[in-house]
This record gives structure tokens, C-alpha cells and sequence, in this order.
């Protein structure tokens, strides 16, 4: 007799506080453009074999037994398990047909402009979405989301998929999901989090978008010039980074080094961005630019 598999069974059985805690609505949706979609054993695999994402994955719907590792993804939700069954992610597939998707829209979307050609295409010819979320997760925290970005990247990779991460406001294609991390980094920050560039007058305005999946306020950084707009992208992936570490930011903090410091203020000033989401504003603290204050923040951590 088949044995029916639960997702309890894949659930650690003590849970500890991790170093962030993830947002229950932290989710990735694969535009799956290929049919048939792919056999689970393709996708996860004890051992990794034929390029699988090292882990398990098994099926959730009732009757399901081991042959069916053979056989495509189809309608339901199946659990995957890391390797030390740590973190367990939830894959629901649904047929664009019952969910009323409109892919034609979805490729005009805001989201999609940084897409090229191929991915815009890939977009419109969208046949299946999967969702991956957590189940549960590493306690370790950048474990588990090396794993959910891996296979989110196998699932893209074997689906002809593009990747929407709606908390990040944008989507991937299969090459832009995962990245091994930097020396000295547990995690590849812009994986996880994007940092969006908006005309802010004769400057720009540099925001997070992504710091919502471990429940953060996001960031924004206005007035910042051409000339410095890469380095304020680096020093809000740095405060992103230690957000994810466990160090959540204050309204009124003080944040930077020496004479190259922000004060934590409510933003949102920008409406058409922000709408009603209240980020944490940074206005530089000793320097009437934020170029000055991004100045002074880099000269220090270098001496």
C-alpha cells in the first residue's frame, strides 16, 4: 500500500529563534513557460545527481508514493526538504487557466521593464505558476535561503521560467536568482534584496525593496547624485546585510561611520512609490548632501 506523505514528516522536530525572522508572506512565483514541466527527481535529489538541488522532495497529494519522483510536476503541492531537513519549503503548481493569470499584462508590468526580449517572451508564453514559500527554516537563517534561492533556480532553469519576487518588485530570469556569497558574507544581499533607482529631481533616489520578507521597515536614501549612486546602493546593502543578521534598525538611529552619518527619519514622501508604506528615510546627520555624508562613510571604513 502506498504510504500517503504529510509535510509534518519532513518538519524538524525542535524549532530555535533564527536570526531573522522571515515574513510569513515571503514567497517567489515561477513563470513556468515549458510544458511538460519537469520530473521531481530533476529538481531535488539526495545526492544532487544530474544537477538537482541537493534535498528531497516528495508530493503531498493523497495516495503519492516514491514512483512518482519519476514522473512531471502536476497540479497540487509537493514538500522539499534541505539535505538536514533544516528548512522545508511548500510547491504549489496551478495552471494559469484557474487563476484567471493574464500573461499578456504581466508582460508590461512595471516590474518586467528591466527585462530583455527573451524573458519578456518567456513571460508571455506562460503556462504554469509555482509558488515556493517556507514551511519552515534553518534557525541559521542563510542556510535556508541558499536552499529556497537554489531551487527556485532549478525550477526557473527547467521550466524556461522567469522568477517574480513580488516583495522585491521585480522579476529574474533563471541566471539572476542565486549567486554564491562575497569573502566574509554568509549571503549574497542582492539575492534577497533589490535596490531601486527613481528620478528624485536633478538627483535619484535609492530605496530597498525585499527588507519586508523579515518583517523590516524598507530604505530610502533621496537626493543622491549621479556620481555617488553606486555608492549608496553598497552602503544600504550594508545596512540590509546587518538588518538580516539580527540587528533590526530604530527611527532615529544614527547609521555610518564617523562623519559619514544618517539619521533613521518616517519617509515615504514619495507617494507613486511608496503608497501607503512608511520606509525609514536616511538624512545625512553632519553633511547638507547625502553624496558629502557617502563620502566621508567611505573614507572611513577604508582608513
Amino acid at each position: 500500500m502506498s504510504r500517503r506523505f504529510r509535510l509534518k514528516d519532513l518538519l524538524p522536530a525542535k524549532r530555535v529563534p533564527p536570526v531573522a525572522p522571515l515574513a510569513k508572506d515571503y514567497y517567489v512565483t515561477v513563470m513556468a513557460a515549458r510544458q511538460p514541466l519537469p520530473i521531481m527527481a530533476a529538481i531535488a535529489a539526495p545526492k544532487g545527481a544530474n544537477e538537482a538541488v541537493p534535498g528531497f522532495i516528495v508530493p503531498l497529494s493523497s495516495g503519492a508514493d516514491k514512483s512518482d519522483l519519476a514522473r512531471p510536476l502536476a497540479r497540487g503541492t509537493y514538500g522539499i526538504a534541505s539535505p538536514d531537513q533544516k528548512t522545508v519549503l511548500r510547491l504549489t503548481v496551478v495552471p494559469t487557466d484557474e487563476v484567471g493569470f493574464d500573461a499578456a499584462a504581466v508582460a508590461q508590468d512595471r516590474m518586467a521593464d528591466r527585462l530583455g526580449q527573451e524573458d519578456r517572451a518567456r513571460l508571455a508564453a506562460t503556462w504554469t505558476l509555482l509558488q515556493l514559500q517556507f514551511e519552515s527554516f534553518d534557525p541559521a537563517l542563510f542556510p535556508a535561503l541558499s536552499f529556497f534561492l537554489q531551487v527556485a533556480q532549478r525550477l526557473t532553469e527547467l521550466t524556461d521560467g522567469v522568477l517574480a519576487d513580488p516583495l522585491s518588485r521585480r522579476y529574474l530570469s533563471a541566471s539572476e536568482i542565486y549567486h554564491a556569497p562575497p569573502p566574509g558574507l554568509s549571503l549574497n544581499m542582492p539575492d534577497v534584496i533589490a535596490i531601486h533607482v527613481r528620478p528624485d529631481g536633478d538627483r535619484f533616489a535609492l530605496a530597498t525593496a525585499g527588507m519586508s520578507k523579515v518583517g523590516h521597515p524598507e530604505l530610502d536614501l533621496p537626493g543622491v547624485g549621479a556620481e555617488h549612486v553606486e555608492l549608496g546602493e553598497l552602503f544600504l546593502l550594508g545596512l540590509a546585510h546587518g538588518v538580516w543578521r539580527g540587528q533590526p534598525l530604530e527611527l532615529g538611529a544614527l547609521v555610518g561611520e564617523a562623519e559619514g552619518l544618517f539619521r533613521l527619519i518616517p519617509g515615504g514622501r514619495d507617494a507613486a512609490w511608496w503608497g501607503k508604506t512608511v520606509p525609514y528615510e536616511l538624512t545625512p546627520e553632519n553633511h547638507s548632501s547625502p553624496g558629502g555624508a557617502l563620502d566621508s562613510w567611505r573614507n572611513a571604513a577604508q582608513s
